[in-house]
């Protein structure tokens, strides 16, 4: 037989023996999620049990107020009286409480506006009262992470709101997550709130919040945590769960479909833990 006759016989036993066995499915059996990074945590043992790019540096929209409600709740009390800033008290985009320059509300209600409606303007106002001003109050919240081991957090607002060098990671936001939920009971409080009443000190006003995270609202095993969105950002979750014994926490950036990718991790992570 002729070498290129030789050849072409070992390419088709080639071809032969490749469609004779079953190729291996890459991540057979893992989640099927749209999210450009994701995280799955065991919320008791911080052990990873799923991620995707889980250290991408990635614009975390409004999941930033995670860490701005937690260090407010470390470095202040919950009655002390809040007195809004003009610069709280400006237009801001997305959600807001309308507040206005000279409005007095207490730092819980606030707390309650960022944490369940993802309230932009009230963490301006909490980050002022707490830190004298929003960059200071920011560069806290760097350094909180930093001290939980969140190493490619940087945050410069305490909204969420993107700008080029405000960024974290899905492995980054699960750590803070979880020192979070194991830590503080006045978040957990927060973060499962499903309805929030707001009220004005300085004048005769009253909202009603309800939370911005389906997932709450439907599942009573979804104890939180935060959603987040902004055209930079994508659409984000973190989610905290409790069910079978077992405490998870979710993480997904950029998602396509945050509430089925979250669901999806979640139910991963219960078959995995064998129940």
């Amino acid at each position: 037989m002729k070498k290129s006759g030789r050849k072409m016989a070992g390419f088709l036993v080639g071809i032969l023996l490749l469609f004779s066995f079953p190729l291996p499915v890459r991540g057979e059996g893992e989640p099927q999620i749209t999210a450009e990074a994701a995280v799955l945590m065991d919320a008791d043992t911080g052990r990873i049990l799923y991620a995707r790019n889980p250290h991408r540096p990635l614009h975390p929209a409004s999941t930033t107020k995670i860490m701005t409600v937690l260090l407010a709740l470390e470095l202040a009390h919950p009655e002390e009286v809040v007195t809004v800033s003009p610069e709280a008290g400006g237009d801001y985009e997305g959600q807001a409480i309308g507040l206005r320059a000279g409005d007095r509300l207490l730092l819980w209600d606030l707390l309650q506006a960022a944490m369940v409606y993802s309230a932009n303007d009230s963490t301006v106002a909490i980050g002022e009262h707490i830190a004298g001003s929003e960059a200071e109050f920011a560069r806290l919240m760097t350094a909180k992470a930093l001290s939980l081991g969140a190493t490619n957090t940087n945050f410069v607002n305490s909204n969420g709101y993107t700008d080029p060098t405000h960024l974290t990671t899905a492995a980054d936001l699960a750590l803070i997550t979880r020192y979070a939920v194991n830590s503080n009971s006045l978040f957990c409080r927060l973060a499962a709130t499903k309805e929030a009443k707001i009220r004005w000190l300085n004048r005769n006003k009253t909202v009603t919040l309800a939370n911005t995270n389906r997932l709450l609202h439907r599942y009573s095993w979804i104890k939180g945590v935060k959603t987040g969105s902004t055209p930079m950002a994508g659409n984000c979750l973190v989610a905290y769960a409790c069910r079978h014994g077992r405490r998870l926490i979710t993480v997904v950036l950029n998602s396509g479909d945050r509430y089925a990718d979250t669901m999806a991790l979640l139910e991963y992570g219960w078959k995995k833990s064998g129940r």
